[in-house]
């Protein structure tokens, strides 16, 4: 999902509510500093703010640029539109839907002072478009805390990272993470429940656990082959795509609480 120039537009455009000082400490925070050619040319000429973030988003290489501008767009609208939405917001997520990337608001009630009224503040995020609706989102926390109740606090921490991840667009990362996780419910738990002096590899443990009768038909090739996909472009080097990382994110979500049922 590359971010869209006419979303780059947008952003550029809003903002010119930050001043020049404001402008060269985001560029810093989102990783584009080296490329900001500061409030003054070389022959001491001033540079207004569109042309000082345009110029450092430009000299910026794709991952670098792309990276920022994600950055750049939630930064932007944690700042104008915490509590007021800005006349270029609806044009923005429209924008961003068109591209595959869902710009999404977490509503809180915030009091400025403990006798003033409540006041609904929104907190942006920006993800693939589907995120906040993929079936399991409501799971994931329950998984998590099912994980920890049964003393796999590390499987637990390394799902939580995947969900965030693939939440953030950071597909990669969603399916390395999701893979360890994986790996260390198989571990923990065949070792538990069978004695197994546990080795480093996952699919150890998936033999393990067919060689004591713990599959049924068909579960076990069901966990070779998600074991097998789990390597393919996830933890491994590689580019993947949102529809390849949500079907991991369902498939390695059940097969955790197959196992956690299963062996517990």
């Amino acid at each position: 999902m590359t971010y869209p120039e006419e979303a780059t537009a947008i952003i550029i455009g809003a903002s010119q509510g930050y001043t020049h000082s404001t402008i060269g400490t985001l560029l810093m925070s989102v990783g584009l500093s080296v490329y900001d050619p500061g409030d003054q040319s070389a022959d001491g000429r001033s540079i207004n703010k569109e042309k000082r973030l345009t110029a450092a988003i430009k000299k910026a290489p794709s991952e670098a640029k792309e990276k920022a501008l994600r950055k750049l767009t939630v930064k932007l609208c944690n700042d104008f539109a915490e509590i007021e939405r800005p006349e270029w917001l609806d044009e923005l997520i429209d924008e961003l839907r068109s591209a595959g990337l869902s710009l999404h608001a977490d509503a809180g009630e915030f009091k400025q002072y403990e006798w003033s009224a409540p006041e609904t503040r929104y907190t942006w995020r920006l993800g693939p478009l589907g995120a906040d609706e993929i079936p399991v989102t409501s799971q994931a926390g329950q998984l998590e805390d099912l994980l920890t109740k049964h003393n796999l606090a590390v499987a637990a921490n390394h799902y939580a990272q995947a969900f965030d991840n693939f939440k953030a667009g950071n597909l990669e990362a969603s399916n390395s993470q999701l893979r360890t996780a994986l790996e260390e419910t198989l571990l923990k738990l065949t070792s538990r429940a069978t004695g197994w002096k546990a080795t480093n590899q996952g699919g150890d443990a998936i033999d393990v656990l067919n060689g004591k009768k713990y599959f049924q038909d068909g579960e076990h090739n069901y966990f070779l082959g998600l074991w097998k996909i789990s390597h393919g472009q996830g933890a491994h080097p590689g580019l993947t795509n949102e529809a390849e990382a949500e079907f991991r994110f369902h498939a390695i979500t059940a097969a955790i609480y197959f196992l956690v049922h299963r062996l517990t």
